[in-house]
């Protein structure tokens, strides 16, 4: 059982032929975020604490398993690797809680966790070196750190103990993670829907103003005592044909009222009716974009963009724009929050950086449990865990400077 010294080599020679463009690409990193300073968003300077802890990780897989001749520099360095490994773990964890938190209630609140991050990224890999160390000791079977196939960490005698110190807790933020971005797609579905209902009752209301006015003109006001009630989202002449066949138009479920009440409107003020239409509509619409801006702000672009335009271009709608929380393109929010397309970019960086999480950590995971079950492990498993290693600094960085790009463009 275990890797033959032929094929330890081959895997090697693979990881050093791949990982110093990862090195490199990681200090790329880390020197872009601090020229910036404090013109580098949040996500980015999350990145850059995931690049220093693959970029001291992939230094380790450069040196392999040569350091075991210097046992005292191969246990520093299996302790160096348990801790920068865990952490990088910690803030891919991190960057998604950041985005998620962005998503349902602002920038201005995402940053309120900024200390709890680096609190829980820098505290649990310290719990676990700890751990390690206090392992070591009670079991008392000898040196914790030893020959890990690919670099100097957790020996072939705690086998197990790579699972519960590492791998364990990988997974379970790859279980959050996926849980934070599955409910927040589900939440992206279920407010589009709600938006599209709003972007209709801010619609309607100048075209019954206008159809009432039609429906007055054919029929005859001065002449008519019947009432028009307004309930449960219809609005319907009470009595049989007393303004006629065009008031059957409104005999549709077009807007949803904010009471429960009946609602009459005297035929001697009927004119009214297209007035009270659009204040029922604002009413309706207001209430929808307090309750719903502060939850997905990144969601709301194109559909607030179009009732936007459309409270401009309508007379009727004219009151609705000093009531509303909709900021006009050009203009600056008095509330402190992220842009919606500054929002959704930061969602999707978050999703692409726990997709690489995810590519770089599967087949080392494979690896170390067939480990433990005492299986042979195929010889091209262990390149395939070599090569995803070796990129993972590399695909954080295209991450990074991707979208760096397209925010400088």
């Amino acid at each position: 059982m275990g890797i033959a010294d032929d094929d330890r080599q081959t895997l090697q020679n693979t990881i050093r032929a791949i990982a110093p463009f990862s090195v490199i690409a990681c200090l790329w990193v880390i020197i872009s975020v601090l020229h910036a300073g404090k013109r580098a968003n949040h996500v980015s300077h999350l990145q850059m604490y995931i690049s220093i802890s693959d970029s001291v990780m992939t230094c380790v897989w450069i040196a392999g398993t040569s350091l075991l001749r210097f046992p005292r520099i191969c246990a520093s360095v299996g302790y160096i690797y348990e801790f920068f490994a865990n952490a990088a773990s910690g803030w891919n964890l991190c960057v998604t809680v950041y985005c998620f938190v962005i998503a349902l209630q602002g920038r201005k609140r995402a940053d309120r966790w900024l200390p709890v991050f680096h609190i829980y990224s820098w505290g649990l890999p310290s719990v676990l070196v700890a751990g390690m160390g206090l392992a070591e000791a009670i079991q008392d079977k000898g040196d914790v750190v030893g020959d890990a196939t690919t670099e100097c960490w957790i020996g072939p005698i705690y086998v197990e103990y790579r699972i519960y110190f590492m791998h364990l807790f990988f997974w379970l933020h790859m279980g959050i993670i996926v849980s934070l971005y599955t409910f927040l797609a589900y939440r992206v579905k279920a407010l589009q829907h709600e938006l599209a209902e709003a972007r209709v009752i801010v619609q309607i209301g100048p075209l019954l103003s206008h159809m009432s006015t039609n429906a007055l003109t054919s029929a005859g006001t001065s002449s008519l005592s019947c009432s028009v009630p307004i309930a449960s989202g219809i609005i319907q002449d009470e009595r049989a044909n007393c303004l006629g066949e065009e008031m059957e138009v409104f005999a549709m479920p077009l807007l949803k009222s904010t009471t429960k009440s009946q609602k009459r409107v005297s035929i001697a003020t009927i004119d009214s009716v297209g007035k009270v239409s659009t204040n029922l509509a604002a009413d309706k619409m207001n209430s929808r974009r307090e309750s719903l801006t502060p939850r997905l702000v990144s969601i709301t672009a194109e559909t607030l963009n179009e009732v936007e335009d459309f409270a401009k271009s309508s007379q009727a709608c004219e009151s609705l724009k000093p009531q509303s929380n909709i900021t006009p393109r050009g203009s600056t929010s008095s509330k402190p929050s992220a842009a919606p397309s500054d929002a959704l970019r930061v969602v999707f960086k978050g999703i692409l950086v726990a997709t690489v999480f995810l590519i770089s950590w599967t087949p080392s995971t494979i690896v170390r449990l067939m480990e433990m079950q005492r299986v042979d492990v195929p010889f091209w498993l262990y390149e395939l865990m070599g090569v995803c290693y070796s990129l993972t600094g590399m695909l954080n960085a295209l991450v990074f400077f991707t979208f760096l790009k397209k925010r400088e463009t």
